[in-house]
């Protein structure tokens, strides 16, 4: 599923149809059924997306994007330049991950102690997510051009991540970022988009998001 656009559908009434979410359908409600197996009704409020493992996605008629996908394996984020805030917190026995984009995005992920999966959210994303591998890449919030930088850095696993400090300030912002797997990156840059600082090392033993050893 790749929301950066239309979604290319298969319809009870014809092979190939192509439905734009923003547009109400000519003549009344109508379900569809995707290829890779996900539900949609489209109304005059949008397209409802139900899919096969539980994810849910709200495409309304004034363009805004709802989603949820409780079995992701990992969320990436494609540059840090994108993100503005990050906030980490731990919640009922989950750790819990909100991550507020230039444009106003939001993704948010949470995740259980011994669960492989991760449960996203996110709100007038583009994302892309792959279905055989189960990995989300969130890009930019829907509304804005991306940030152009001079050298992209990305977060690879978001749940990977126990420490994100951000700062600006002279016109540039810094990235300081703390990693489960032993790495401590520091990603700096103006507002300008040239890169400043692109640097990360191993600072402690590896261990995976609950504790245990990699070594």
């Amino acid at each position: 599923m790749n929301l950066n656009g239309r979604s290319e559908l298969n319809s009870p009434m014809e092979e190939d149809t192509v439905v734009d979410p923003t547009k109400s359908p000519e003549n009344g409600p109508i379900r569809y059924v995707m290829k890779n197996g996900d539900q949609v009704l489209h109304t005059k409020d949008g397209a409802h997306f139900v899919r096969p493992d539980g994810g849910v996605v709200l495409w309304t008629a004034d363009d805004k994007i709802i989603a949820t996908f409780p079995k992701v394996l990992r969320l990436e984020i494609r540059s840090l330049a994108e993100v503005v805030g990050h906030e980490i917190s731990e919640v009922n026995g989950r750790t819990k991950h909100v991550f507020l984009f230039r444009g106003n995005g939001i993704l948010g992920c949470s995740f259980a102690r011994g669960d492989p999966f991760v449960e996203v959210n996110c709100l007038s994303l583009f994302f892309e997510y792959d279905e055989v591998s189960h990995v989300m890449t969130a890009t930019h919030a829907r509304g804005v051009k991306p940030f152009s930088v001079s050298s992209v850095k990305n977060i690879p696993d978001a749940a990977d991540l126990f420490s994100h400090d951000i700062q600006t300030a002279v016109g540039m912002t810094t990235h300081f970022l703390r990693y489960h797997k032993g790495i401590d990156y520091q990603y700096a840059y103006n507002e300008r988009g040239d890169v400043i600082e692109n640097a990360g090392q191993m600072m402690r033993v590896p261990e995976d998001r609950d504790g245990n050893s990699l070594v």
